[in-house]
């Protein structure tokens, strides 16, 4: 009897070790997903490149690419400035303090859409889902990088 309850003992600090192994590792894997693994629809872009134009347009062009104004938001000037950082900081940023003119106005959505073209424009590919803004973990667990 002894012997069988130091294995059923083993069996379950085995058992233990494996599951938290396995949750370290989920955890990493999601604490590692950056702006090159799709997380935004092509779909959401366009609606983003229309309301960057009429919405960021005035100070950064149509484009992006930076004027008298505002900094380019493409390219090195991009990178440069978000490297490493959360996409959720960058979100925040379109949403609470854009357009310069009225800071703040930016429905929610609109803010992701144009964060989308943002990163369409940096080469960053699209993926199956759209950039949500709900859960805010989940945005706080993307990381802005250079190509891998």
């Amino acid at each position: 009897m002894k012997m069988r309850s130091h294995y059923t003992t083993a069996v379950i600090v085995l058992a233990i070790v494996l599951a938290a192994g396995i949750g370290r590792t989920v955890l990493t894997a999601q604490a590692k997903k950056t702006v090159w693994n799709g997380v935004y629809t092509s779909e959401q872009a366009t609606r983003g490149k229309a309301t960057a134009a009429e919405k960021c347009g005035a100070c950064h062009s149509p484009t992006l690419l930076g004027g008298d104004l505002a900094p380019s938001l493409v390219g090195n000037d991009f990178i440069g400035h978000w490297y490493d950082a959360k996409l959720s900081e960058l979100v925040d940023k379109v949403i609470d303090t854009m357009p310069a003119d009225a800071p703040g106005s930016l429905k929610p959505e609109d803010g992701a859409d144009i964060v989308a073209f943002m990163l369409e424009l940096n080469g960053m590919p699209a993926g199956k889902d759209a950039l949500k803004l709900e859960p805010k973990a989940a945005l706080e667990a993307i990381t802005i990088v250079k190509k891998p």
